[in-house]
């Protein structure tokens, strides 16, 4: 039996993709096999031959009862003990297998994913709270079932740093509140997008800026379809950033958030690196109070903010000189001379964003090229402006250490494959055109749509 053993193993029989849960056939036949000769293995092989096992399958929990070697060597102490768990994307799972497997892992546990599971109820949060007392992220978003008693439970976790309840249509401002309350000492992430329950009483949310004094990440999105029932445009967010000044990054995108909202926000979060602003009422005003306040900032999103002009970016680029990515698309009144100036002054530019930006000129597009060569990702979609003469030009700006990605899709001014200069024979593998779902970072790619 020993020789038959080394011969699969060497062969590749026994695969971790072959022994998984689905085939607990062929695991529970493999363990009777070995059952009569398993004194005579080493614990080195046993334990090899268990580590194809997938940890969250039945198979595994029913080794214990295969044998008394098995079990021995299960509940060693040091052995098959799990870091992350991930059961996200409506995976089915048995909660006696997961209780088990946190149970063993109960030290070493850290990361746990149930998110858009239909099975997640209060009590599952209970019962894993129990047991997972080193758990730093947990992600919770889209279960449909937790409520603010599930959030009471997680107070026994003292270590929790990440918390995400998105989508969760019964947890309301109240559980919110108590949560931070609670993880006070340790909570440094907290998302919560399109929570339906956070409009029973907004006002509550006020209260967080009192005890998430340590948040570093604020996340509160809004679904667009939703704007009008956005909690955050009933309450005031100076307010409810009063107190989080160490706040590095922050989304409240569908707010209605207002240039005065704005500058309330900027006055208080002075560290912000990450801002999230789309579809809210803000003018240049309240780009130059974020040039003002936020010199740190490297990631800028004010997609479909319709009233911004190239004069708002002219303030951004004067006073956020480290920015790196920036998302203006549907930004209609933009043309390019705030663009110019904002790749004149942002030289760490490497995500340019400007979709359905149909004004932009052909003149700044070049000039992003030229004058960012740090920029590895362009996005000029559905631009009126753009044609071959801008591609060919972007061509010859840049150099063979400078990959570039240019989307071009719905620009009906270009057409057919470009072959102008700087695509020389000898050139071939420097400009490499690929399809954008199969793009590689390091060749310069157009990707070419027909309208």
């Amino acid at each position: 039996m020993g020789a038959i053993l080394n011969i699969d193993l060497n062969n590749d029989i026994i695969s971790s993709a072959e022994l998984t849960s689905d085939n607990g056939a062929i695991l529970s036949d493999l363990s009777c096999c070995l059952s009569p000769s398993l004194d005579d293995l080493p614990d080195e092989l046993l334990v090899k031959i268990i580590g194809f096992i997938h940890p969250l399958s039945k198979t595994f929990a029913h080794l214990r009862g295969t044998s008394n070697r098995l079990n021995d060597v299960i509940q060693t102490s040091c052995l098959f003990k799990t870091t992350s768990i991930d059961l996200s994307r409506n995976r089915p799972f048995d909660f006696d297998v997961l209780s088990s497997t946190t149970a063993r892992s109960t030290t070493s546990l850290t990361t746990l994913n149930l998110s858009h599971s239909d099975d997640v109820s209060d009590y599952v949060i209970y019962q894993l709270a129990r047991t997972c007392g080193q758990l730093r992220t947990l992600d919770v978003s889209y279960c449909p079932l937790l409520t603010n008693c599930g959030l009471r439970v997680l107070a026994n976790l003292v270590k929790l740093v990440r918390v995400d309840i998105s989508g969760c249509p019964n947890i309301t401002c109240r559980g919110v509140y108590m949560l931070v309350k609670w993880s006070a000492d340790s909570l440094e992430e907290l998302i919560m997008n399109s929570c339906l329950g956070l409009r029973n009483d907004p006002h509550k949310l006020l209260h967080i800026s009192t005890h998430g004094s340590r948040l570093k990440r604020l996340e509160m999105a809004w679904h667009q379809r939703l704007v009008k029932i956005n909690p955050l445009t009933v309450i005031d967010l100076d307010r409810l950033t009063e107190h989080l000044n160490d706040l590095l990054h922050l989304d409240i995108s569908h707010s209605g958030c207002s240039d005065e909202d704005m500058e309330a926000i900027m006055m208080n979060c002075t560290k912000l690196v990450t801002l999230k602003a789309r579809n809210c009422c803000i003018h240049d005003i309240g780009l130059k109070r974020i040039g003002e306040w936020l010199p740190s900032l490297t990631h800028l999103d004010i997609a479909d903010c319709h009233d911004i002009t190239d004069r708002g970016l002219e303030f951004i680029g004067r006073g956020c000189s480290l920015l790196e990515h920036v998302d203006v698309s549907r930004c209609f009144d933009i043309i390019g001379p705030g663009v110019d100036i904002l790749a004149s002054a942002c030289l760490h530019l490497h995500t340019v964003i400007a979709r359905e930006c149909f004004d932009m000129t052909s003149a700044t597009i070049n000039y992003i090229s030229l004058h960012c060569k740090h920029v590895r990702h362009l996005d000029v979609a559905f631009n009126l402006c753009v044609t071959n003469e801008t591609m060919s030009g972007i061509a010859d700006d840049r150099g063979p250490d400078e990959p570039l990605v240019v989307v071009t899709e719905g620009c009906p001014n270009v057409r057919g494959r470009h072959r102008g200069k700087g695509l020389e024979p000898g050139d071939q593998h420097r400009f490499r055109f690929v399809d954008w779902k199969g793009k590689d970072n390091d060749d310069f790619v157009i990707w070419e749509t027909s309208v």
